[in-house]
């Protein structure tokens, strides 16, 4: 077959081939580029690409004239594509959509009423915030059956397994007893205490857990949660694991089944994460057990069988409860949130306003706090930077960048040059990997082939 001569930019060469080479280009992507229509100096990356039209394209009848897509509407209007994409999607017109007239008119929500001590609130925040308490705790609470009294601590919390109408339900398992801090646990025959392990073994993260029965049918119950929606570390990875097709590459396996009892398995299960540090590095969120001890604590005088329930009654994250008093040594009142001498937070300004945490910032300010903890503690940013209110520190010039001088000017980098001229930034490179001068390579002269 012989082979097809081309022209580029006035130049006849006797073949694409020849003729990508020269502009150091794969034969393959220019043939395929030009076979689908492209020009021929689209094909050689001497101009932009064509812009490529979704064959489900959208037309749209504006004010300006009828536009093909979404996309050239929202060009021509200096507007974001999934703006206009998401506006049509509920159902507003053209015109709506690209702003040549009005907005529909938006329905008021309405609240969710709370009656709580004979006065009605017309929402939850509302509600919530009357007693500063956490709004989507009290949420949360409201959702799962609690009274809007125990739901911001006017009364105690309702029993952890209960029936439809509140009433405390027995637990599920077949045997138990009452250990000696009055705590109800399962009786199993010997060798059927199991402490287990869940590995992903994609990224290698691991959770430590408990049973009385067979592992396989533990994992089967974890599966059954986490296709039912419930929400942590552990059930969100596999969800987007059962997403990714990947399920298998959750296993179990036995640790040790030889607990003689509950409350021994308890201290295998907080030993176990502690060792493996499975809260920082996998999918734990307590330490274990009854929140790392089986043993009572007492807090402004009232009895609880464990740190965890101690947590909830007072509304504190179990986490940080336990990590005050089995790190930080704060007494229970403190872990607590009852002593209000104890600083909770550092108080910081953000803005000419005063806010007595980052958390408590972030929050008043919808930054991410996650965000702002990493640009402050990891990067070093100042707080008007991390908030976003002064401009974020300029990035430090790579080691290893190259820099450009060509008839037009320095670059400090070959990405700088690639703005400059509209070339892609890997021909660049690989121009300049060839031996091209820095001209050639940002095609602003010809190869020279004699060289």
């Amino acid at each position: 077959m012989p082979k097809k001569s081309v022209t580029v930019e006035g130049v006849d060469y006797p073949s694409v081939r020849a003729a990508a080479k020269v502009y150091g280009l794969a034969h393959g992507n220019v043939t395929r580029r030009l076979n689908t229509g492209w020009t021929t100096e689209q094909a050689f990356e001497l101009e932009p690409p064509p812009q490529r039209k979704a064959p489900n394209a959208t037309k749209l009848v504006t004010d300006k004239g009828v536009f093909n897509s979404i996309r050239d509407a929202a060009t021509a209007y200096g507007l974001e594509e999934a703006t206009v994409a998401r506006r049509l999607q509920v159902g507003w017109t053209d015109k709506q959509a690209v702003g040549d007239t009005e907005p529909p008119k938006r329905r008021p929500r309405k609240g969710r009423t709370v009656v709580c001590e004979n006065k009605e609130y017309p929402s939850v925040n509302e509600f919530a915030d009357a007693y500063g308490v956490n709004r989507i705790r009290t949420r949360k609470r409201l959702d799962s059956g609690w009274t809007p009294e125990e739901a911001v601590g006017l009364e105690p919390s309702p029993p952890r397994f209960r029936n439809q109408d509140g009433s405390v339900r027995d637990h599920a398992w077949t045997a138990k007893a009452v250990t000696k801090h009055g705590e109800t646990v399962p009786v199993s025959r010997s060798g059927k205490y199991t402490l287990y392990l869940l590995t992903d073994r994609k990224t290698g993260k691991e959770y430590v857990g408990v049973t009385t029965g067979d592992i396989k049918t533990r994992l089967r119950g974890h599966w059954n949660l986490v296709n039912k929606g419930r929400q942590s570390k552990l059930y969100n990875r596999m969800r987007k694991a059962l997403e990714e097709g990947r399920r298998d590459d959750f296993v179990i396996e036995t640790l040790r089944d030889d607990a003689r009892s509950f409350e021994e398995l308890q201290e295998q299960e907080y030993h176990e994460i502690k060792k493996r540090n499975t809260i920082k590095k996998g999918f734990n969120t307590a330490e274990g057990g009854s929140l790392g001890t089986p043993n009572p604590i007492v807090v402004d005088g009232k009895e609880f069988i464990s740190q965890l329930a101690a947590a909830e009654h007072y509304g504190v994250d179990p986490y940080n409860f336990n990590q005050r008093i089995n790190k930080l040594g704060w007494t229970p009142e403190q872990a607590a949130g009852l002593d209000p001498e104890k600083q909770y937070g550092i108080d910081i300004e953000v803005g000419g306003q005063q806010y007595s945490s980052i958390s408590q910032a972030c929050t008043a300010l919808g930054k991410n706090y996650k965000r702002v903890y990493i640009r402050l503690h990891k990067y070093g940013w100042t707080l008007e930077q991390a908030f976003d209110l002064r401009p974020a520190p300029k990035r430090k010039k790579s080691s290893n960048s190259i820099r450009i001088i060509s008839s037009i000017g320095e670059f400090e980098s070959v990405g700088d040059a690639s703005k400059a001229v509209g070339v892609k930034h890997s021909t660049i490179t690989n121009r300049l990997r060839k031996g091209w001068t820095h001209d050639e390579a940002l095609g602003l002269v010809k190869r020279n082939k004699s060289k």
